[in-house]
């Protein structure tokens, strides 16, 4: 079996190339290079598919109620919140600030939620700044 840098996903019933795309943050392009062989009108439920690792370095499943992660777009990772994470936590674990993973997540308060999705940028990796989740 060829190595795969990335991950497996299975077809479910609805699903298109352009779907799965979406779920995982990567491009239709990228899903039809690591899978040649398969043909995007002809999916089949239970079929498994190599997705690729994002521009991140990892594989981003985006699969959040409404919330899809773009990391792969941005130039970064995806990261699901944990109980007890707060932005700067996060920011210091990543090497990265608080203002720059606002900005990739498009989050306009500091207040984040168990099961969020927020993208981790690549950008401002120095210190963390202040910011605590609910500190505003």
């Amino acid at each position: 079996m060829p190595e795969v840098a990335g991950t497996e996903y299975v077809v479910v019933k609805g699903d298109s190339f352009a779907k799965i795309a979406k779920k995982n943050g990567v491009s239709v392009k990228a899903i039809q290079a690591a899978n040649p062989r398969v043909e995007p009108t002809k999916l089949k439920v239970g079929q498994k598919l190599s997705i690729p690792a994002s521009a991140g370095g990892a594989a981003a499943p985006a699969m959040a109620g409404g919330q899809a992660a773009t990391a792969s777009s941005m130039g970064g990772e995806a990261y699901t919140v944990k109980s007890g994470d707060t932005l700067t936590k996060i920011a210091k674990a990543h090497g990265t600030t608080v203002k720059a993973i606002k900005a990739a997540s498009n989050l306009t308060t500091d207040h984040i939620k168990v099961g969020q999705k927020l993208t981790i940028s690549g950008e401002g990796r120095s210190c963390g700044s202040g910011a605590r989740a609910g500190s505003s």
